[in-house]
């Protein structure tokens, strides 16, 4: 018999780091409260996947359950990392500039990621990424859950592949540049 349920392990304390103020255990713990996040395993698992990352001292793997918190939001099945970039930029920015600068980010961090997976060569990662990628997966993190109270997770990334359509570029170029 095959099992279709997650098991999720959320550390209740990690070392010097801080969500909003808070230790990363006391927070996620207070997330899964409020939200009510039984059965939703898409948040469960990106909050499992921060609180591993936040623990983390080897600085790759660190990195690559960041970009796993965000993946495990954004993505489903086969997709590009292209699509995947463009919602991520969407969840994560308010502005036309700063959506193409968070798109060419996470593109060129996934890319790595999946050097680091498929064989390649493990590059160092460095602490500035590090702080990049966590600070993605941050504000992903709380912006996902704020939608996330009113759709499921289906109706999100619909909302947000449609707002980065051609129509939508050009409203956002005009409204916030």
């Amino acid at each position: 018999m095959v099992s279709n349920s997650v098991t999720v392990t959320v550390y209740s304390e990690a070392p010097d780091a801080v969500f909003a103020g808070e230790s990363i255990g006391t927070r996620l713990q207070q997330i899964r409260t409020v939200h009510n996040l039984a059965g939703q395993d898409d948040c469960n698992i990106a909050l499992h996947y921060y609180g591993v990352a936040a623990r983390e001292q080897d600085t790759t793997y660190k990195f690559l359950n960041f970009i796993t918190t965000i993946e495990a939001m954004l993505s489903e099945g086969d997709e590009t990392t292209e699509k995947i970039s463009r919602r991520l930029a969407v969840l994560v920015s308010s502005k036309y500039n700063d959506m193409q600068e968070t798109f060419s980010r996470f593109k060129r961090f996934y890319h790595t990621r999946s050097e680091i997976l498929h064989g390649g060569k493990i590059p160092t990662i460095s602490n500035e990424t590090i702080t990049q990628v966590s600070e993605l997966a941050q504000v992903a993190i709380r912006s996902y859950l704020l939608l996330r109270v009113n759709s499921n997770n289906q109706e999100i990334k619909q909302k947000l592949d449609k707002f980065f359509d051609e129509s939508a570029i050009a409203q956002i170029r005009t409204v916030t540049a």
